[in-house]
């Protein structure tokens, strides 16, 4: 009986113990977390989910924003920008046309004229080379002793050139004797007289041999002394380009003419005095004076329009064509001796080579000058077709240009459309 009113007895105070403990515990889950600050525990407001419903149903309940409130004024815009875009590619192309059309031009020039100059430089050459040996071998006549001799005699007679042509005509016309007396002819003639004959077989034997038309001796007056064949009518001008060559002690070349249906160039070459009559070796009683047929040599160089041989007279151009003869070429000036490369005109040409794009350059010690060109129409028919070509190019760049603004407008307008779709 005892152990069972203790057992009783103990049986309030374990559970008032556990008691304890279930309030411990309790407790602590109101106890504040380690690194958080100690507050008051914040009780659930009561309606958050309904204030969370509240809100949604007002976002759902809000109207949708769209990009742009009018589609068509997007696209307009669009459009309008993609022909502003479309235009300046069109100016673009059409200047770096017209860039390339002019260098194109300018380049066909330069093309053109090097090859002209080309041309012209052989041309040049060969005229140099005929010059050259013509005039080789006219000093080597012009310096044999009996030759300077005769024409120093010939000066110091004081006599008139037509005095001497009549005894060579008359010695010519009834050969006598070297002894035999000379009557009727004056005593300076006389010393002269038996030199005649040899000098005039000498002067008719270099003619022939060299084909010249006429060989003659010109004194100081200006005047033909002795001519093997009939003597030259020199005019006033002819007559003062002669008589440069006692001056300038060089030959010199008178300009070509037509005679006899042939072009005809005289040529001076000064006659210097023996060294054991002149010491000084410059003194000049004579010009042999020449006469050549260059026909030959003209028809050679020239071809209709494509090259011919020009002859300066001063500042003014004479073209020299083998049929027609010299003939004026009005508005041709020189620079510095040649003509620099120009679109020309000649009204003496055919139609086709009226006007051309020429040059020329100088023969050294001639008056002439070679000229090269190529008609007007062959240049603009190249010109043609570069110009086609370029605005085939043009039209193909614009006609891509528009297809690549095109597409890029197309591609504006429907991401503008998918963006209003997805927004």
């Amino acid at each position: 009986k005892e152990k069972k009113n203790t057992r009783a007895h103990r049986t309030p105070s374990g559970e008032k113990s556990g008691r304890q403990q279930d309030q411990v515990l309790s407790g602590a889950a109101e106890a504040p977390k380690i690194g958080k600050i100690a507050g008051p525990k914040k009780k659930p407001a009561q309606g958050d989910g309904q204030r969370t419903r509240g809100k949604a149903e007002q976002k759902k309940a809000e109207p949708k924003k769209t990009p742009a409130k009018n589609p068509r004024r997007h696209n307009r815009r669009a459009g309008l920008a993609m022909l502003g875009l479309f235009a300046l590619a069109v100016v673009c192309i059409a200047v770096s046309a017209n860039w390339y059309l002019r260098n194109a031009r300018q380049r066909q020039w330069h093309e053109t004229a090097q090859s002209l100059s080309v041309q012209t430089a052989n041309q040049v050459a060969l005229l140099t080379v005929w010059s050259g040996s013509l005039t080789d071998q006219v000093r080597t006549f012009v310096g044999q002793d009996w030759l300077r001799l005769f024409a120093a005699e010939a000066a110091n007679t004081g006599q008139p050139a037509a005095a001497v042509l009549e005894l060579a005509a008359t010695l010519e016309a009834e050969p006598m004797s070297l002894t035999a007396p000379l009557q009727d002819t004056a005593a300076p003639l006389a010393a002269l007289a038996p030199r005649l004959p040899a000098t005039l077989r000498q002067l008719r034997d270099f003619k022939e041999k060299n084909s010249f038309l006429r060989v003659s001796l010109l004194n100081a007056a200006g005047e033909i002394f002795l001519s093997a064949g009939k003597p030259p009518q020199l005019d006033e001008a002819q007559r003062t380009s002669a008589l440069k060559a006692f001056s300038d002690k060089q030959p010199v070349f008178l300009p070509a003419r037509r005679e006899d249906g042939l072009l005809v160039m005289d040529m001076a070459y000064p006659v210097f005095t023996p060294l054991y009559m002149d010491a000084s070796g410059v003194g000049v009683p004579a010009v042999l004076l020449l006469s050549a047929n260059v026909s030959p040599v003209v028809k050679a160089v020239s071809r209709t329009g494509e090259s011919a041989i020009l002859q300066a007279l001063g500042n003014s151009l004479q073209r020299l064509a083998p049929q027609t003869g010299p003939h004026n070429l009005p508005g041709w000036q020189l620079e510095n001796g040649r003509l620099p490369p120009a679109m020309r005109e000649d009204n003496a040409l055919p139609e086709h080579w009226r006007q051309s794009y020429c040059l020329a350059e100088p023969v050294p010690g001639l008056p002439w000058l070679v000229a090269q060109g190529v008609p007007a129409p062959e240049l603009e028919a190249q010109y043609a077709h570069i110009r086609k070509n370029a605005l085939l190019a043009s039209l193909v760049f614009t006609a891509l240009a528009g297809i690549m603004l095109a597409a890029l407008w197309w591609w504006l307008v429907g991401r503008h459309e998918r963006a209003a779709a997805s927004g």
